[in-house]
């Protein structure tokens, strides 16, 4: 697969934030068996922090990557020139520092340790950090929306100018392959919805005082694990997509199923 072409990178960018969930993940069982963890505050912190960041992480490189599928589809002449190394390693390293930059603060004192007397996830974390976390990812999920929404009728529009066996013929191997890339993005971006904005609306609930709520504190703990599944999902979407992936999958399934007839 080659990174010189941007969609790639920032495929590779989401997989290694995938990758990182599942890491954070498994480390919270760590904290099942070692309960004096939860009695620090910098690993009663990183508990969760560790997820957290990979998720606005995530979620920035989506949100990335459906202005470079808006660009390529309603501008494919100005993308052929935006394309550049320079321009990529910007966008792989910006959802890096914009995780950094919302998940280190409550490191350094936004939070609620000292009162909350125990490593709650409602009662860790300050009213006005709830809030600050919340409205990111929302606003970002909803803008990735309001892209794959002026690619769209932008694709309707071509059509609806020409047929598509003309359409085929006359357009360019980079605006057909921004409609394929389209399609899989706002799979993403929608599964990603599905996934994580339970979550984040609880967030706004939290925000707004209502951390004591056993209710919402259970739901918290199983939504978290439907946002987990986001990266159990996305591996699925992105390489199925990719045919050289699935040429590959379908090659080494064949290896195997012949070596076992063979045994």
């Amino acid at each position: 697969m080659s990174l010189k072409d941007s969609s790639n990178v920032f495929i590779l960018n989401l997989a290694i934030a995938d990758f990182f969930t599942g890491i954070s993940s498994g480390i919270q069982i760590l904290y099942m068996f070692y309960r004096h963890l939860d009695k620090n505050a910098v690993t009663c912190l990183l508990r969760y922090q560790g997820v957290g960041s990979m998720t606005i992480a995530s979620q920035v490189t989506v949100f990335l990557l459906s202005i470079d599928r808006y660009i390529a589809v309603c501008f494919p002449e100005s993308y052929k020139g935006m394309s550049s190394k320079n321009l990529s390693i910007i966008f792989v390293t910006l959802p890096w520092l914009v995780s950094m930059s919302l998940s280190v603060p409550p490191f350094f004192g936004w939070n609620n340790f000292d009162i909350a007397h125990t490593c709650s996830y409602s009662l860790l974390f300050t009213p006005d950090y709830f809030l600050t976390i919340a409205i990111t990812v929302c606003s970002l999920n909803l803008f990735s929306f309001i892209a794959h929404f002026l690619i769209f009728n932008e694709i309707r529009k071509f059509h609806k100018r020409t047929s598509p066996l003309i359409a085929l013929a006359i357009k360019d191997k980079i605006f057909k392959r921004g409609i394929r890339g389209s399609k899989v993005m706002l799979f993403i971006t929608i599964v990603f919805t599905i996934c994580w904005i339970p979550s984040m609306s609880l967030s706004f609930a939290y925000a707004n005082g209502n951390t004591n709520d056993s209710n919402l504190n259970e739901a918290s703990f199983w939504l978290a694990f439907l946002g987990i599944l986001n990266s159990v999902i996305n591996p699925v979407i992105y390489a199925w997509y990719k045919n050289d992936f699935r040429k590959a999958c379908h090659k080494a399934c064949s290896c195997c199923y012949e070596q076992h007839q063979t045994d």
